[in-house]
């Protein structure tokens, strides 16, 4: 067995028998480990892993100087007035090194272990006697705090060329009142030309569910294109990425010019805050990279 599993296993019997009387096979081992180890004292290793303990607990309300001498007067008295402050120290120390050097845990319990102790029992104040004033108990300290605003998002910097001209609205289809009635939190958008012959009569809505990442697109009078020739391609513009490298929303035809077409979104990445949903013109089977000379329809979130 090495120095660090004899370490890791002398911290383990030392928090056992805190907790309650060790058997008399685990005494023994106890006691070769102390011996093997460096003969360590039995109250060094309890005052560090109890301090220990101690360091990691959330700060209660300040201890009154007469609450404190009590306590530290007891503490002597069990320990014993015999034991010196810097032999507990000492011995404290001793122990926190080998720890420090031999695991995690003991990296943990030395590095704690060694400041409170040097606090508690180098540190301590003047023992008062008496009751305490009022003016003696610590005021709690007013600390203003400046809300943290963030940072305005910047929608990405796309102009629709040509405003859609009127036309009269068309029923929404079954699938896109489904998607609607089951994700109440989506949120709607209508579709305004981009600039593009093939969207200049554009008409319709997007719809997207951040909780599921899945949307729908409702197109009317978006102009039939040649699956052979050129294809239809979403973008996403995301809050939290780069615009130059939108989200790919995925490659769709349309099958018939001025008439309804529902179209899923098929969104490649995550999309944590949507600005923009762009559909563009592109070759068959889409790209990586669209250089967004050819926007048929956008979706302005905000």
């Amino acid at each position: 067995m090495t120095v660090v599993d004899d370490m890791r296993r002398l911290e383990e019997l030392a928090i056992s028998r805190l907790l309650e009387p060790l058997s008399t096979d685990e005494e023994e081992e106890y006691a070769a480990l102390k011996a093997r180890l460096g003969q360590f004292d039995d109250a060094a290793i309890e005052t560090t892993l109890a301090l220990a303990h101690l360091a990691v607990l959330t700060a209660a309300e300040p201890v009154t100087r007469t609450l404190r001498a009590a306590v530290e007067k007891d503490a002597d008295e069990f320990f014993g007035n015999q034991r010196t402050q810097s032999s507990i120290v000492a011995a404290a120390r001793t122990w926190c090194n080998r720890a420090l050097s031999a695991s995690s845990a003991g990296w943990w319990i030395g590095l704690a272990a060694s400041v409170i102790t040097l606090l508690v029992l180098v540190h301590r104040g003047p023992e008062v006697q008496g009751p305490v004033a009022a003016s003696d108990v610590p005021r709690p300290v007013e600390v203003s705090v400046a809300p943290v605003v963030p940072p305005p998002r910047v929608a990405p910097n796309i102009e629709p060329k040509s405003a859609p001209p009127g036309g009269t609205a068309v029923a929404i289809g079954s699938e896109w009142q489904a998607f609607l009635a089951s994700h109440p939190h989506a949120i709607e958008r209508a579709w305004r030309a981009g600039g593009d012959a093939t969207g200049e009569r554009v008409m319709g809505e997007v719809a997207w569910d951040e909780a599921s990442q899945t949307g729908y697109m409702r197109f009317v009078n978006l102009r039939h294109n040649e699956p052979n020739a050129e294809e239809y391609q979403l973008w996403i513009f995301d809050g939290e990425r780069d615009q130059r490298y939108p989200v790919d929303g995925g490659v769709f035809d349309v099958t018939s010019s001025g008439g309804e077409q529902i179209v899923p979104i098929h969104a490649k990445l995550r999309v944590r805050v949507p600005l923009v949903f762009a559909v563009t013109v592109e070759q068959p089977g889409g790209v990586v990279v669209s250089d967004r000379s050819r926007i048929a329809a956008i979706a302005n979130v905000s």
